[in-house]
């Protein structure tokens, strides 16, 4: 297992986090802050971490309109564990008319989550499912054996303008579990209240 350390732009000291649960709040808190910079790996040691190994200098992608900062995967690291991309969406601001337009794309043996901070994503799928991705709410897409999907701004805010910033991360499938695995996709909005879930 590899600890992620994360490092604050203005300086300071890297804050390691090992607890799963920690990690997911302080990486919130710090992408919300606009404080997450290139995330370094470190080796866990039982009494202090050794000296950081790698720092991962993420990659601009554009992907039509929209950058995404690739951390995962990079060009000396494949992979840290079974995350296999890790991507900083945005922060993008698109002007009215305009948006994310991520056409029909495949998927097989690996999950995705998203996460975002500002904008919507609307998520439709090959197997039914069309979900509205809004801030604080978390998307997770299992594609075991094979998920068509397309990403794009929802119409009433691409008439708008809007901003878009948040998180996708990929994990790969267990290979024993890839072809027993259920193709499916969630959105759960912890901003809701219960009987407004669905």
């Amino acid at each position: 297992m590899y600890p992620i350390c994360f490092m604050n732009s203005r300086g300071g000291d890297p804050v390691q986090v090992t607890d799963p649960a920690a990690f997911v709040d302080r990486l919130l808190e710090m992408l919300t802050e606009g404080r997450l910079v290139p995330v370094e790996i470190m080796q866990e040691t039982t009494a202090y971490p050794q000296p950081i190994q790698r720092i991962i200098q993420p990659r601009e992608v554009d992907l039509g309109g929209f950058v995404v900062r690739r951390s995962l995967p990079s060009i000396n690291l494949h992979a840290v564990g079974p995350w296999v991309f890790f991507d900083h969406i945005g922060p993008a601001t698109f002007s009215p008319g305009k948006g994310v337009d991520v056409i029909p794309h495949p998927h097989i043996n690996l999950a995705t989550v998203t996460y975002l901070f500002d904008g919507e994503i609307v998520h439709r799928d090959s197997i039914g499912n069309v979900q509205t991705i809004t801030p604080g709410a978390v998307n997770l897409m299992v594609a075991a054996r094979g998920i068509v999907h397309s990403e794009r701004t929802g119409p009433q805010l691409r008439a708008a303008g809007h901003r878009m910033n948040g998180l996708q991360l990929w994990f790969a499938l267990p290979e024993e579990d890839e072809e027993q695995m259920v193709d499916t996709s969630t959105t759960v909005d912890p901003t809701l209240d219960e009987d407004e879930k669905t």
